[in-house]
């Protein structure tokens, strides 16, 4: 096709740009600081790395361009997604949410390597930011739920140090 391929917001209309910046990162942020906001100094170490992660993922969101090479830091969320499956496994709760989010963003980083643009337009939509939407309210949620479940969160697993 000779129609060039946008790959980010970047290259939409300003208008656009601002509406989606708009419904997407205001809801994003006012959740954020519900969930940071707490009382009290004691936090669970789990829900401060739940929470960091969000704040990494919101600067990828809120950049007008996402280059490839920034989402490396995407590792850090994903693996303390794993973890939460993995815990959410062993207590025998299902995080479907979760699931979703992990196999969305490792389809999407797999098309996106292996420059397999499948289905159409799947860069053009700007599948990684979305993914990253996707993973920040997993993040957030996961955040949250630490503060409801009682700690140790990671029950059987050896003390670090």
């Amino acid at each position: 096709s000779d129609s060039p391929l946008y790959v980010n917001v970047a290259d939409m209309k300003p208008w656009q740009t601002v509406g989606v910046f708009t419904i997407v990162v205001v809801p994003l942020f006012l959740w954020a600081g519900i969930v940071t906001v707490r009382s009290g100094s004691s936090c669970p170490w789990d829900r401060q790395h739940y929470e960091f992660a969000a704040f990494v993922l919101l600067g990828f969101v809120l950049s007008p361009i996402a280059w490839t090479h920034y989402f490396v830091l995407v590792y850090y969320p994903l693996t303390l997604l794993t973890v939460r499956l993995m815990i959410d496994g062993d207590r025998g709760t299902s995080n479907w949410f979760g699931l979703a989010v992990w196999v969305i963003w490792i389809v999407a980083a797999f098309s996106f390597a292996a420059d397999l643009v499948w289905p159409g337009g799947l860069r053009a939509v700007g599948v990684h930011q979305w993914a990253t939407v996707l993973l920040v309210i997993a993040m957030l949620a996961s955040a949250r739920r630490s503060a409801t479940v009682s700690q140790p969160a990671l029950e059987g697993l050896p003390e670090a140090g």
